[in-house]
């Protein structure tokens, strides 16, 4: 896998996981130049494989058997990227499928244009007792990253991974409880874009 700059060039990432969908290997080796980051074995179609931070323009994934002996390989789908935030006590997460078009969009010349595009997901999702660290780290991750991708585990699984960016107009950090250090209540709406 390359990463191509707008230009066409190699262009470096920083990556830190890579996701396998849709795959039927079975063994095989992640590597980054001659860094081995995972060589063993899979059990899922879908698997999250993570590593420490690498900064690199090209990751090598060697397959060296599928589930199926003697079966043609297939990856499917692969995602390079970084886990900016895990949330814990994820408490509930609701998603739904907007069955109208909308949204907005600006021209070359700066006029915003109204559309409607069908099958866009929106999300609400809610975690209870994050501490004021984590708290401050999603906050962050939000303000630097305007496109986020949301995975909703561990209720569900890699094949639920959402193949789109998401927006966040407000994080509310009220108390969980009357105690402050007892942590905040983080929630939010965010909606496919």
């Amino acid at each position: 896998l390359t990463f191509l700059a707008p230009s066409g060039g190699n262009e470096l990432r920083n990556v830190n996981a890579v996701i396998l969908r849709n795959t039927n290997l079975k063994a095989l080796k992640v590597r980054i130049g001659g860094t081995t980051l995972f060589d063993g074995e899979i059990g899922e179609d879908d698997v999250l494989i993570p590593f420490t931070l690498q900064s690199t323009p090209i990751i090598q994934i060697d397959a060296k058997t599928t589930k199926t002996p003697n079966q043609n390989k297939k990856i499917g789908e692969v995602y390079c990227g970084q886990i900016l935030v895990v949330l814990p006590n994820f408490d509930s997460y609701d998603p739904e499928r907007m069955l109208l078009e909308s949204g907005s969009l600006r021209t070359v010349g700066g006029k915003l244009v109204a559309y409607r595009g069908k099958d866009k997901y929106a999300s609400r999702w809610r975690v209870l007792l994050v501490d004021a660290a984590t708290k401050d780290l999603l906050e962050q991750v939000f303000k630097q990253n305007p496109l986020v991708t949301f995975w909703p585990e561990p209720k569900a699984r890699p094949r639920n991974l959402f193949d789109v960016g998401w927006k966040v107009e407000a994080l509310p950090f009220s108390y969980s409880n009357i105690v402050k250090t007892a942590g905040h209540t983080v929630e939010s709406e965010m909606e496919e874009i």
